[in-house]
């Protein structure tokens, strides 16, 4: 297998993060993480195949930066978001994360940010 991921750890550096990701996926996350700059992300599953990985993560952060979202821009609110959760598929090819698909509960975090009822 030529792509290892250490299970069950968190991470907060940015730059390993985004290194991880190409075009508008590289965007987007720079953009959630500057609304976010605390943001911290623990993999708490890792599923793990030659040409997949899955992994299901939680995240916790405080939206202190306007956050780009497709209805147009959020301004800060300033409060924490805890237990916000996503799974991502990666796809490899040649030791490289190759597509991308990410799956988050957004409705849980929107509500921590008083966005939604």
């Amino acid at each position: 297998m030529g792509f290892m991921i250490e299970t069950l750890y968190t991470f907060r550096a940015k730059t390993v993060l985004l290194g991880q990701y190409r075009g508008a996926a590289k965007s987007d996350l720079a953009s959630q993480w500057d609304s976010r700059p605390d943001l911290t992300v623990t993999i708490t599953n890792q599923v793990v195949t030659d040409d997949q990985v899955v992994n299901e993560c939680v995240w916790r952060g405080t939206h202190t930066g306007p956050l780009q979202s497709p209805a147009g821009e959020i301004p800060p609110t300033g409060k924490p978001v805890t237990g916000g959760r996503f799974c991502e598929v990666w796809e490899i090819q040649g030791g490289q994360i190759a597509r991308l698909r990410n799956y988050q509960d957004v409705s849980t975090w929107l509500r921590q940010l008083g966005l939604v009822p």
